[in-house]
């Protein structure tokens, strides 16, 4: 219980300074060794899928990004970008938060 109420605390705070969505995506793109066309291509290639996930978890769950707007800029839906971002978090998150 406390955990969910940590987690929620987590994904409702209101980050100071949210930066840009181009610079994050280049960012996770170079440190996953992919290019940044292919994360937001809508290729559903594996690693692909797994970095446009890492992308839509920091966006969303760390800088708090409306998942509207990450579904704009990766050109997948809202839907798409909420189910990554509410699933489990990947290892690599820590690297980019």
């Amino acid at each position: 219980m406390a955990e969910a109420d940590e987690k929620e605390k987590e994904r409702l705070r209101l980050p100071g300074k949210v930066g840009n969505l181009g610079i994050l995506a280049r960012r996770i793109s170079k440190g996953e060794e992919i290019e940044e066309s292919a994360l937001r291509s809508g290729r559903r290639q594996r690693k692909i899928s797994r970095v446009r996930r890492l992308l839509c978890q920091v966006a969303v769950g760390k800088l708090g990004y409306p998942a509207a707007k990450v579904a704009r800029f990766l050109g997948v839906t809202t839907s798409a970008v909420v189910r990554a971002s509410y699933s489990e978090d990947l290892p690599e998150m820590g690297k980019y938060s």
